[in-house]
């Protein structure tokens, strides 16, 4: 009886206490590997608009993305192209549309990911 009582006093303190958040920087760490995870397709990309132009690919593209809390992408934009193909980035972008992105768990979150191309052949 006594640990019926304990039980019942006990529980809603453990009830009341919200989940715990990942820290923002295991969470942007789980968003990089997601990218990563589809690599392919972004490679797909620099093959792509090699084959298209007959030219060497070669810089960095930087993607700012936005993250919402159930892990869909809400908004992505240029933020850097050393590769000076605006087709290049919109193949990427796309390809960003088709990561599945781990929730969040709250607020958007905002990031950001250098995609290298070096493709010569």
């Amino acid at each position: 009886m006594r640990f019926l009582i304990l039980l019942l006093v006990a529980l809603p303190a453990f009830a009341a206490r919200p989940m715990p958040k990942a820290p923002k920087s295991t969470i942007k760490r789980k968003l990089k590997d997601a990218i990563k995870t589809n690599h392919r397709d972004f490679e797909a990309c620099g093959k792509a608009e090699h084959a298209r132009t007959k030219k060497p690919v070669k810089g960095t593209l930087t993607i700012r993305y936005v993250v919402n809390g159930d892990g869909k992408l809400s908004e992505s934009g240029i933020v850097h192209n050393t590769t000076n193909s605006r087709a290049l980035a919109e193949c990427v972008m796309k390809a960003l549309e088709k990561v599945k992105f781990p929730a969040t768990f709250g607020a958007p979150l905002t990031s950001s990911y250098p995609f290298k191309f070096n493709v010569k052949k």
